[in-house]
């Protein structure tokens, strides 16, 4: 039998849409439980480092009963890691044929445990967008928190990613250990090289089960107010390398408008968008408009993190932001003025 959706559904749960989804029925499903890699900051108390995999044919046959009883639309893979073992893809791609199943949906993998012929094939079979876990863009970071992957390998998947057609979202660690004021800007710039349409930045929280925390000072390791600080804006993290905590979340918060706010995404994820999937590029617009106001006003008011501190330079960027959005809204505002003009004569 399947979960009991039923239940949350009657509790006012909603399939909804959220970012980035093409459609306003999103269903979420398990493939699988736990995850054979070790990367030093992860959690994994709940599911461990097994994994256990349903078959394709369970998967597919959830699949069609969402679709039958709430009406779902798409779906989004909640796995730990599903795209990891091409002969399950396969069996599972088999399995959508044979029941003739053709809806979107959305997976998280690693770069290098996916290979372009699998990416090409997910695509073909439904599959619109892919979540990676870069965490940082320097090798000695990500090899100190034993994440397994290197940044040459990072650039390539996204590339190929690109070229099909797939959206990209990227998920990134500030205070990974070992991290400074120069690493950090290195993996800042890197998600401005790789640009993701989507991009998540958080500060390190080294939870109990994790092989970080075990590096806590005794003394704060049952702090569990440090814990709470992804949700708590008030509550600082704790760090464990030599940029400090308010300094982390300052870098955090700006990240995200900066590289959502570039130029280059701007140009890769709107202007020149490829793939089937160009009806999501009001979307990307939307959030690059948005992240560009969100980086003028922090610039205005001196919260600037990355980049020159120079009070021209900061003036110079500040002029030239705001030219930017002028432009941008001019080309919004007047086709739909000159259209009012023509309708009224």
């Amino acid at each position: 039998s399947w979960p009991a959706y039923d239940l949350i559904v009657k509790n006012r749960f909603q399939y909804s849409r959220r970012s980035f989804n093409l459609t306003n029925k999103v269903g979420v499903i398990m493939s699988s439980r736990g995850c054979p890699f070790h990367c030093a900051f992860c959690f994994k108390a709940t599911f461990g480092n097994q994994m256990r995999r349903r078959s394709p044919v369970s998967v597919v046959a959830e699949m069609q009963w969402q679709i039958d009883r709430f009406g779902v639309t798409e779906f989004q893979f909640l796995d730990d890691l599903f795209a990891v073992n091409s002969k399950w893809l396969n069996e599972f791609f088999q399995e959508l044929d044979r029941q003739s199943i053709k809806i979107p949906w959305k997976c998280l993998s690693r770069v290098n445990s996916v290979s372009k012929v699998d990416l090409v094939k997910m695509y073909q079979h439904g599959c619109y967008g892919i979540e990676f876990g870069v965490e940082s863009g320097n090798n000695e970071i990500l090899a100190a928190a034993s994440k397994g992957i290197t940044t040459s390998q990072i650039r390539e998947t996204f590339k190929i990613a690109r070229e099909i057609g797939f959206l990209t979202f990227g998920f990134f660690i500030f205070g990974l250990e070992n991290d400074n004021h120069q690493t950090i800007k290195q993996t800042f710039d890197f998600a401005i090289e790789i640009s993701p349409d989507l991009c998540g930045f958080a500060v390190l929280l080294p939870f109990p089960g994790t092989h970080l925390y075990k590096k806590l000072p005794p003394n704060v390791r049952f702090n569990w107010s440090i814990f709470n600080s992804y949700y708590d804006k008030n509550a600082l993290p704790l760090s464990l390398c030599e940029v400090s905590a308010p300094d982390l979340r300052q870098y955090a918060q700006q990240a995200d408008a900066e590289v959502s706010g570039s130029i280059s995404y701007l140009f890769k994820n709107v202007l020149f968008r490829k793939g089937e999937y160009t009806s999501l590029r009001k979307e990307a617009f939307s959030k690059w408009f948005h992240s560009l106001q969100k980086i003028i006003s922090r610039r205005i008011k001196g919260q600037r993190v990355f980049g020159n501190d120079n009070l021209v330079t900061n003036g110079l960027l500040i002029a030239r932001d705001v030219l930017i959005l002028l432009i941008v809204g001019i080309f919004l505002v007047m086709p739909n003025k000159v259209l009012k003009l023509y309708k009224n004569n």
